[in-house]
């Protein structure tokens, strides 16, 4: 039951675009969500002694709350306040989870990226009209699609393409290194119908995620140590579709002036000179909840007139310093170590498009992330190495189990 209300917290919220849905919607939704988390660990089941990915969280957003004070009103605070509740009473609901959770957890994201890319598929090739259009235009696609230049960008249910692609990298991860009851030959179908939904959504930084976390998670594990030319066939085919495809487009145009969207994530990596310029109080615990917009005024942030960061790590530190770049930080090394490593993959793909998208502004790609992210605390159940297991390929070959018993 757990894994299944998180499941349709990933879902609801890839319906509820909070910048475009009316503010009571997603008021409701989260609370609800909220208050069945907080249920859950109160009547059915309750979180390990010291969850580190939840306090770590947590901790940020208590930072980014109190940082509020400089120019923060109380909406910001409210909305602080919300989201510190309900990421910390998800990740500590999914700190609970043992293995059969996190195989439930996995296809409901399957199942929720699957409506998706069914989504971009008829906006793309049927005309279907995007239920939340891109930004304030509706339509079917939208702007140029630089991966396939013949159609525009589809954005599923998300009101933006680069959610959708980011849904689409963690489904194709997961089909490929966590659905090992599979054959090779099916996962790889499969992953390969998300990696087209992805292409829908002419999201270049995704696709480069996917290539990155493919090879780590190739190169890092045993999955394939029986198929060591399956494993060198991948590898190369890998960089050989980075290199000739979007991936390479984006590499190429780092030279080059005027690419807008390139231009705009390097002008925030510059940012951060300005934002070291703050006072100390602001270098260590940053400038709050509703500082972003204020930060952009003074002209410490972008000055193309296009006001959003698009740099996860830029943003963290602008909200919350150094302790709160700090705080995200330690829970990612914390779930790193503990999560499974059929997951870890995803994870990985999530924190690549830190450098290239807010993940945090959207409450659709934060469930997403805080969901996989939380996967870290099963480390506590002693989960065991991969390399235990018989080698996967076969139908029928057993998962690697990602939880072991819990010594409470």
């Amino acid at each position: 039951m757990p894994a299944v209300i998180v499941s349709a917290a990933v879902g609801v919220f890839t319906y509820i675009p909070d910048f475009l849905a009316p503010r009571s919607t997603t008021w409701v939704a989260g609370v609800l969500f909220t208050l069945l988390f907080v249920m859950i660990l109160a009547l059915y089941r309750r979180p390990p002694r010291w969850p580190a990915v939840t306090i770590s969280l947590a901790l940020f957003w208590v930072v980014v709350f109190v940082g509020g004070v400089r120019y923060g009103t109380g909406l910001d605070y409210t909305e602080t306040a919300f989201t510190l509740a309900m990421v910390a009473s998800l990740s500590a609901v999914v700190s609970t989870f043992d293995r059969r959770d996190v195989g439930i957890l996995v296809g409901g994201i399957l199942v929720v990226c699957g409506i998706q890319l069914a989504f971009a598929v008829a906006e793309t090739f049927l005309g279907l009209s995007a239920p939340r259009g891109y930004g304030t235009r509706s339509g079917s696609t939208f702007d140029v699609n630089e991966l396939l230049p013949w159609t525009g960008r589809a954005p599923g249910t998300f009101g933006h393409a680069i959610p959708l692609g980011l849904f689409m990298a963690v489904a194709a991860l997961l089909v490929l290194f966590h659905l090992r009851r599979l054959r090779l030959s099916v996962r790889i179908g499969m992953a390969a119908l998300f990696v087209l939904g992805l292409m829908l959504s002419g999201t270049r930084s995704a696709l480069l995620s996917v290539v990155i976390a493919l090879l780590f998670g190739l190169c890092s594990s045993r999955l394939t140590r029986h198929y060591l030319a399956w494993r060198l066939a991948t590898c190369l085919a890998a960089l050989g579709f980075g290199v000739f495809s979007g991936v390479s487009e984006l590499v190429s145009s780092l030279g080059l002036e005027g690419t807008g969207s390139l231009d705009h994530r390097l002008a925030a990596l510059d940012a951060l000179d300005k934002l070291f310029g703050r006072s100390v109080p602001e270098l260590l615990f940053g400038s709050g909840a509703g500082s972003i917009s204020r930060l952009f005024d003074l002209g410490l942030l972008q000055t193309d007139n296009f006001t959003a960061v698009d740099n996860q790590w830029v943003t963290l530190f602008a909200l919350g310093g150094f302790v709160g770049v700090g705080c995200v930080v330690g829970a990612l090394v914390a779930s790193f170590r503990g999560i499974p490593p059929t997951v870890r993959p995803a994870l990985i793909s999530m924190f690549l498009m830190f450098f290239s998208f807010d993940l945090f502004d959207r409450l659709s790609t934060l469930v997403l992330f805080v969901a996989i992210l939380g996967c870290g605390s099963l480390g506590r159940w002693r989960a065991e190495e991969e390399d235990r297991r018989p080698a996967p390929g076969a139908a029928g070959s057993p998962e690697v189990p990602v939880g072991g018993t819990r010594g409470r």
